[in-house]
């Protein structure tokens, strides 16, 4: 490897190739407002055409752990929180997944530092997801 310093031209170059592949990433999408689908905590729940379904809680390893199973929707985002006992919002780790060719998405939540003892219920929440793909 040289100890040669690069160019100013070259520099310019790779100024430019930067900007252009920061600028081809557009926008960030457009998100709107969360809205609770589902509100619970133990049980099968119908939400929809074609349903939802809550899986049962546990507390894995000292952490609460929730799974739901809902129809895929385009355009639409979807998470589940945690509410405490003093009504508090959690977010918790999520890792979904889409399966289109049976049409459903499942989500899995995990609350660290949260047991069931500390949840009032969870709630699956959507919001609209619009990727934007002009520079407008």
């Amino acid at each position: 490897m040289s100890n040669r310093p690069i160019s100013k031209s070259l520099k310019l170059v790779i100024l430019g190739l930067i900007v252009v592949s920061i600028a081809g990433c557009g926008p960030l999408p457009n998100q709107g407002t969360w809205e609770t689908k589902f509100k619970g905590k133990t049980g099968v729940i119908a939400m929809q055409p074609g349903g939802c379904i809550f899986m049962t809680p546990r507390d894995i390893e000292g952490q609460a752990t929730v799974s739901m199973k809902y129809p895929f929707q385009e355009d639409t985002e979807f998470r589940i929180v945690a509410v405490d006992n003093k009504g508090k919002i959690h977010t918790g780790t999520q890792s979904s997944k889409m399966i289109p060719e049976q049409k459903y998405s499942s989500t899995e939540a995990v609350f660290p530092g949260l047991t069931l003892k500390d949840i009032k219920d969870f709630q699956l929440q959507m919001r609209p997801y619009e990727q934007k793909t002009d520079n407008r």
